[in-house]
This record gives C-alpha cells, structure tokens and sequence, in this order.
C-alpha cells in the first residue's frame, strides 16, 4: 500500500487520495502533523495502524 502524501491548504485543510479532511482545532492538526511524520519515517512495508 503506497503512503501518499498530504498536500497541505490553507484553513487546517488535507488533501489525501482526493478526499479532505477538516480540522478546526489546533490539537488535531498537531496530532495529524505528528502522526504524518511518523508515516514518512516509517518503511512503506511496515504496520500503519
């Protein structure tokens, strides 16, 4: 499964395989910043849940 990468809009919004994903809050973006790092640091093979 490839990991695709999320272009970030303006508004806290994400692109990721063509569906957006709002968020409102500063938390949720922070978490949804740490945790897309952590994706592109790990092995495509490797256990994303």
């Amino acid at each position: 499964m490839a990991v695709k990468f999320l272009k970030p809009c303006q508004q806290g919004t994400l692109y990721n395989e063509g569906e957006t994903a709002s968020f409102d809050s500063d938390t949720e973006k922070r978490l949804v910043a740490q945790k897309f790092a952590e994706v592109v640091k790990t092995p495509a093979k490797s256990d994303q849940a």
